[in-house]
């Protein structure tokens, strides 16, 4: 992910001259009470699929891992990796499944 650039020292400036003020909301209307009538508070936003699992991992590929230092084994599942190396194996391996039973037919 690119990083924001930084702010200029004018921009910074203006910024610091906005503080304490509070923003002009006239020109916004307000939300309808009915807009509100099924909304929650916390934890009902959709959250991905996980699941804990055991994996066994060559010694020295966990030593290599242990040595990049915490968050070594989000690294196992970065998910850039697995769009790289592991999504292109699945699709490889459902074109051969299909394949194979196309030609059972």
């Amino acid at each position: 992910m690119a990083s924001s650039p930084r702010l200029t020292g004018d921009q910074m400036a203006q910024l610091r001259a906005l503080e304490g003020r509070k923003p002009d909301t006239k020109d916004i209307l307000e939300a309808p009470a009915a807009n509100w009538k099924h909304a929650q508070r916390g934890g009902s936003f959709w959250k991905a699929r996980k699941e804990a699992i055991s994996l066994r991992v060559d010694m020295d590929v966990l030593d290599w891992l242990r040595r990049q230092g915490p968050g070594y084994q989000t690294t196992i599942i970065d998910p850039a990796l697995i769009d790289q190396n592991v999504k292109p194996s699945i699709h490889t391996h459902k074109l051969a499944l299909s394949a194979s039973e196309d030609s059972r037919q």
